[in-house]
């Protein structure tokens, strides 16, 4: 009868700030391999290969390989799928199957959602959830005069509602506000669009309102506008306290304030005639005198309506 071979003895694993005390006796001690071993109790082998990793790529650890069919997911569908959890957590599996179907054209099965998770190191536990008082959303909107005209109009059934319109745009106009559930804490005007300076002149002032984190008004959203992501952003709300969160791409429903600019485009268009001749009496400063005062008629129970649709 043939004799059994014993089993080889489980690989041992070592900590990546294990490894890292190999390379600092080796590079700063400059200590030999065999006293590395002893000190570490590690075998001469792995001290070896660990010390040829570092010297390969700058680093104690390689990248794991693994076996198998690749993912479903690529790394951009990944991170759509991680920023998505950062914002709404509770979201079901077949919520992040409709949004993958919708944003990036990718028809994958719960069981893939769920693995993808795992392998993320995601588990489903119960949820905190922040007060949405703490949330400061924020963005740009541009309007001029075609944002006075109105989109729909009564005609004839089988006939096109037409109206003589002049569809120059003329002069642009961007707003830059801040919302909470109480409504509008800061906002500023300006002609033309905004640049990352511009924007992180803008966002020293609104920091001076904010409280940091947890308090009321402690947690600033914003999108993946490229001005949002300027060298300093961080820096500057790191310093404030301020929580920052970044939506993810192409998630205009996260944020509450695209439905605040839909009420303010609205009210310009019902004010069409006003706006209109405002713009074209000349005065310089009635336009923004305008637009201020229709950011001051934003109530506080629209803006709870709006956080409440976006799911906060």
């Amino acid at each position: 009868m043939p004799r059994k071979r014993p089993a080889e003895p489980a690989r041992r694993q070592y900590s990546r700030d294990l490894r890292r005390r190999v390379i600092y006796q080796a590079n700063i001690l400059g200590k030999k391999t065999t006293n590395i071993a002893i000190d570490l109790d590690m075998p001469v082998r792995v001290v070896q290969r660990i010390c040829k990793t570092w010297a390969d790529i700058g680093d104690v650890c390689r990248e794991r390989r693994y076996k198998g069919r690749r993912p479903l997911l690529d790394p951009e569908q990944t991170q759509f799928l991680v920023a998505l959890l950062d914002h709404s957590p509770d979201m079901y599996l077949d919520e992040m199957q409709l949004q993958l179907l919708d944003q990036h054209n990718l028809d994958v099965s719960l069981a893939t959602i769920s693995r993808t998770l795992h392998r993320l190191g995601y588990s489903n536990k119960k949820v905190y959830r922040e007060s949405a008082d703490r949330f400061v959303c924020a963005d740009e909107s541009a309007v001029n005069v075609l944002t006075s005209y109105r989109k729909n109009g009564w005609s004839m059934q089988s006939l096109r509602a037409r109206k003589r319109c002049n569809f120059v745009r003329g002069t642009r106009y961007s707003l830059l506000p801040a919302l909470t559930t109480k409504g509008l804490i800061y906002s500023h005007v300006k002609l033309g669009g905004y640049n990352g300076d511009q924007f992180l002149l803008w966002l020293e002032g609104l920091l001076r309102v904010m409280n940091p984190y947890p308090q009321k008004h402690s947690i600033l959203v914003l999108d993946n506008c490229r001005i949002h992501h300027v060298e300093g952003v961080e820096e500057m709300c790191e310093q404030a306290g301020i929580k920052l969160i970044f939506l993810p791409a192409y998630s205009p429903d996260l944020n509450p304030i695209e439905e605040c600019f839909g009420w303010i485009k609205a009210y310009i268009a019902r004010n069409g005639h006003t706006f209109r001749n405002i713009v074209e009496n000349g005065d310089a400063n009635a336009p923004f005198l305008f637009l201020y005062h229709v950011l001051d008629l934003v109530r506080a129970e629209d803006a709870l309506s709006w956080f409440t649709h976006s799911g906060y």
